[in-house]
């Protein structure tokens, strides 16, 4: 398997800050975004179409399983 793309999606920036942190330099993964709210989410996934989307459960303006 190849580099995994990842979206993280949280409205937590301290979180999204240490998700980076820890993943960056990993070779399988590259961060493709971030985004802080399910409509942001939306629109990034469409946009980037990641792998893999990391998402907070409750999420402001849209929740997760709304998203």
């Amino acid at each position: 398997m190849g580099i995994v793309g990842l979206l993280v999606i949280d409205d937590f920036r301290f979180w999204r800050d240490c998700v980076q942190t820890h993943l960056k330099g990993h070779p399988k993964v590259h961060i493709a975004g971030f985004a802080s709210d399910g409509f942001e989410a939306l629109q990034k996934v469409g946009v980037l179409q990641p792998d893999l989307v990391l998402l907070d459960v409750s999420l402001a303006r849209l929740d997760s399983i709304e998203t």
